[in-house]
């Protein structure tokens, strides 16, 4: 509808005569085709702002709700009168914004290239003034093109910039299709991983590379003679020569600043700063965040990655999981199988400048594929060999992870990269070292002292030695991840991969010195190994990825002054140790140089995270103990400060009016403790069935800043551009692959398998759960009938305003709102965000063509936390395939058979809604569902009913049955 919009109005008159200037448009590659085809673009005008500065201004951004206008406390501001009505818009929160930016940069990579030549990149961050001169000039030149100005993209290099990074030029061109578009880095990465050309998504089959001969025809003539002679033969055999020899770079404009940020190192790339966590006035103790912020780069240094998997006979078991409606099923794999497939998705991530190696342990170990680089030949290799496991024998851990080091370490000499080893098994070890697994880890490695790698730990099932995969991660420096179930094999593996390969450093210590009196008051909160020494404390960090802070927060007991303090004393010096890939780097800051103290809402945000891993760990020791009221005591009292803290955030970072919302990340991080940090202390059987498991890795992952899975709300908000691109990029390849085939020998059955055959080809949708799937984000639109001046007009209306009784467009025609229903959900838990904005639960069916889909299968999908706290759902009186954001979406109550059967959602559902108060009116309020005994979903817990009784059933969570009754894995409908 925005096409043909803008389509009617390029058709008038006036803008035939004169032209027009497109503000945001076009936004997506089918709204650029539809412009290209009608009219010429003589230009696009790309403003670039820091995203800093971005989400530094859209914080700041208010609206009268009253009156629609728009206001900003710093460049607009309010009238005093105004002030006390502002609200902050929908979305501007920091965590909120950072996603529309992902996506508004996803978008860019594509359109932009259809422009190639026309664009001209403005430093939106100047003066209006000094933008608008630009722009007049880049105007005036169109007009007279033969005149020569710096901001034009005349030169090779802003003619052809790389359509993915935009900084390289666009040298190189893909073949079979032809396009020119992009650098050898980019393109390179796009061929190892996408395989999609960035212009038409056709196959990339090579890359060749571009040379120019003599001089482009616009471009500036040279004044030197020796250049003038030079020209054609250095364009034909280095197109940057020219620019070498009169000190241009990269097309440079002339009156470039020297920019002092450009980083000279890598010390460069990581800003330490030291941060009050609370408000304070006078000596005494105070809390302080130290943090080290790394910059969100996109390339990635080479890695190593050591695929450790245990084929004991225990992993020949099924892998069992939930049907739709709840049964438990399998398809005839073993766990060995979907491991296999998930290690395949690891091969299938690296590229030809990583290398992998694979070793089996039993009771024995063997190494199946040596330390290979990933080319094709090499990616072929490695699939064979891991074809060729087949489980049997006893668990010797110790001798998997010593086969494990020795094939990394063989070949740690020969180039420097990045070294990991996954290691993967579903029992305790019956075979151990004498002196114990972390004594012989330890020796390992002070024998082999150059050799630094990272031990990341995955615990398949309940029958775990987890305390020693948790102490074996620690010592490893890498992560330990818990997987109860099969259907989260695949998203664990591609959240551990997209972290080992957005690895700045792989272990990193921070030194902190207190001065001038202060001292260090009790140990680092969170739980961090240190060492107290002669000059302070040394906190060992673990990696640090690109992308991502690590905080650390500490006591530091203030001195009383005697009279004056000096000017600029320093109370705190922090100096953080950092072993790259290029060497040990140091980045030293300081801070504290006043009594005078005032929090900011990061270092607020860093207390409440340590508080929780701090909390976690002290549980887990009570629950250990017998003492699991204690733990549960533990739980809810954090809560409590967590609670505080958002109101904290609130003060620090809104306008002081009650309507500022929370910090994000403290709304997800009180959701997993509410959530599932707290149920799986209730009761002794469940704590020790899979609660110390889930804990400890829950707690890891947040002492890290990592996300290791799709499902806690507060993991989610961990990650940079380059772990969320991997990840993404994960994503597809596990879902891609050739599904395994099933086990044709007859099949152990447990009571609590079906006795329905597996199908042939396993849907591994299956096992790469994130999130359920069902339901709409409340600013999802739809389009609605309602009246105008000339009779019936279609309006777009978001869901949240959408009323029952209202005409929605739908797949054939319009159909009645029978009821609007909405549904809490956790803050921080993810939704797919698609190409063109929609956003929805990643497993809501969706049609493409004739197939429906899950939503995070779709080409350009991307998967983000959202912070809404619910989602929406409606009742249609026929049809039920609804237009939202113009993509066809099942709803509620449809009764479809086939792949969109349900026996609840598709039918019963009806007879469930109509039991609530807000049936009559159209509009209910779902809090959570509720199961029977045998665990089938049979009504729902509403939120208006939420204050007579507390229900039996899972109120607030929405999790498969069998995992409901057990506190196992939380899933968000």
């Amino acid at each position: 509808m925005v096409v043909s919009l803008v389509q009617d109005r390029l058709q008038q008159p006036d803008v035939r005569e004169r032209g027009c200037l497109l503000d945001g448009f076009p936004r997506t590659t089918d709204q650029a085709q539809a412009l290209l085809k009608q009219v010429r673009v003589e230009g696009v005008f790309f403003l670039q702002v820091p995203e800093k500065s971005l989400i530094q201004r859209a914080a700041q951004r208010r609206i009268d709700p009253r009156t629609g206008e728009i206001y900003h406390l710093e460049f607009v501001p309010p009238p005093s009168d105004v002030l006390p009505h502002l609200v902050p818009r929908d979305r501007d929160d920091e965590h909120s914004f950072r996603q529309r930016i992902e996506v508004f940069k996803a978008h860019v990579r594509r359109v932009l290239p259809f422009f190639s030549g026309r664009v001209w990149k403005l430093d939106a961050a100047l003066e209006p003034q000094v933008i608008f001169q630009k722009i007049c000039r880049a105007l005036d030149h169109l007009e007279a093109p033969e005149q020569e100005t710096a901001e034009v993209p005349h030169s090779q290099h802003s003619q052809h910039s790389c359509s993915i990074c935009f900084d390289e030029p666009a040298d190189f061109l893909v073949s079979p299709c032809g396009h020119q578009c992009g650098c050898r880095e980019c393109l390179v990465a796009v061929q190892q991983h996408s395989g999609c050309c960035p212009i038409c998504r056709g196959p990339v089959r090579e890359i060749q590379q571009v040379f120019r001969c003599g001089r482009e025809v616009s471009s500036v003539s040279a004044s030197d003679a020796v250049k003038r002679s030079l020209e054609p033969v250095a364009q034909a055999m280095h197109p940057d020569l020219l620019e070498k020899l009169d000190g241009t770079v990269n097309g440079a404009a002339e009156d470039d600043d020297w920019s002092e940020d450009e980083p000279a190192g890598d010390q460069d790339l990581v800003k330490l700063k030291i941060e009050p966590c609370k408000d304070q006035t006078c000596a005494g103790e105070a809390k302080v965040m130290i943090s080290a912020d790394v910059a969100d780069l996109m390339k990635r240094e080479p890695a190593d990655v050591c695929c450790l998997v245990d084929v004991s006979g225990s992993m020949g078991s099924m892998a069992t999981y939930e049907d739709a409606d709840g049964n438990v099923k399998d398809d005839g794999l073993s766990v060995l199988d979907i491991v296999k497939h998930a290690v395949k998705t690891v091969i299938k991530a690296l590229g030809p400048q990583d290398r992998l190696a694979l070793v089996a342990f039993d009771d024995k170990q063997r190494t199946a594929l040596a330390l290979t680089d990933m080319c094709d030949r090499g990616q072929e290799l490695a699939l064979e060999a891991l074809d060729g496991l087949r489980p049997g024998g006893q668990t010797n851990i110790w001798g998997g992870m010593k086969a494990a080091m020795d094939a990394l370490r063989e070949g740690a000499a020969s180039s420097k990269r990045h070294q990991a080893i996954l290691l993967l098994t579903d029992g305790q070890p019956n075979i151990k070292p004498p002196r114990g697994h972390l004594r012989e880890l330890a020796d390992y490695k002070d024998t082999h002292p150059g050799f630094h790698f990272q031990l990341n730990t995955f615990g398949f099932g309940y029958s775990l030695d987890s305390e020693l995969l948790l102490e074996l991660a620690e010592e490893g420096h890498g992560t330990y991840a818990f997987i109860p179930d099969a259907v989260i094999v695949g998203t664990t593996f591609v959240n551990s991969v997209a972290n080992v390969l957005s690895t700045f450093s792989q272990s990193v210590t921070l030194s902190l010195m207190p001065m001038n009196g202060a001292q260090l008051a009790g140990p680092v909160m969170g739980c961090f190994k240190e060492n107290d020494e002669s000059w302070g404390r040394a906190v060992h960090l673990g990696p640090l990825q690109y992308g991502q802070s690590r905080d650390v927060v500490v006591g530091l007991l203030l001195p009383q002054p005697e009279g004056q303090p000096e000017e600029g004393q320093v109370y705190l010096e922090a100096v953080l140790s950092i072993p790259t890939l290029s060497g040990l780097e140091e980045v030293s800051g300081k801070a504290l140089t006043s009594l005078t103290l005032k929090a900011n809402v990061e270092a607020v945000v860093a207390e409440a995270r340590a508080d929780a891993v701090s909390t976690g760990h002290i549980a887990i020791a009570s629950a250990m103990g017998n003492e699991g009221k204690a733990a549960g005591e533990q739980v809810a009292a954090l809560s409590s400060r967590l609670a505080e803290a958002e109101k904290e955030s609130q003060r620090l970072s809104g306008s002081g009016s009650p309507s500022d919302s929370p910090d994000g990340r403290l709304l997800a991080l009180r959701s997993d403790v509410d959530g599932r940090m707290s149920k799986a202390l209730k009761g002794k059987q469940r704590f020790n069935r899979w609660g110390k498991h889930y804990l400890r890795a829950l707690t890891r992952s947040h002492q890290l800043q990592m996300c290791t899975n799709f499902m806690d709300p507060g993991l989610q908000v961990y990650g940079g551009a380059m772990f969320r691109s991997l990840r993404d990029v994960g994503d597809r390849i596990f879902l891609e692959l050739p599904p395994p085939k099933r086990q044709e020998a007859p099949r152990a059955r447990t009571s609590c398998s079906q006795a329905t055959p597996a199908p042939a080809s396993p849907n591994m949708t299956t096992y790469y759960a994130g999130a359920g799937g069902g339901c709409f984000d409340p600013s999802s639109t739809v389009q609605v009938l309602r009246s105008a001046a000339e009779g019936l007009a279609e309006v777009s209306v978001q869901l949240r305003d959408l009323r029952a009784g209202e005409e929605v467009r739908v797949a054939d025609g319009f159909a009645t709102v029978r009821c609007v229903v909405k549904i809490d959900r956790p803050c921080g838990k993810p939704l797919v965000v698609m190409p063109d904005g929609l956003k929805l639960t990643p497993r809501h069916p969706v049609r493409v063509g004739s197939e429906w889909l899950p939503a995070f299968r779709l080409p350009g999908s991307t998967l983000l936390p959202s912070f809404a706290g619910c989602v929406y759902n409606v009742l249609l009186d026929r049809c039920h395939i609804l237009l939202v954001g113009g993509v066809q979406c099942i709803t509620w109550g449809h009764g479809f058979d086939g792949p969109l059967h349900h026996n609840f959602f598709g039918k019963e559902v009806v007879n469930a809604l109509s039991a609530s108060h807000g049936w009559k009116d159209g509009h209910v309020h779902v809090a959570g569902r509720l199961r029977d005994a045998a665990g089938n979903v049979v009504g729902f817990d509403f939120a208006e009913d939420a204050q007579e009784a507390e229900s039996e059933f899972q109120s607030s969570e929405w999790m498969p049955s069998r995992l409901a009754k057990q506190q196992e894995v939380t899933w968000v409908v």
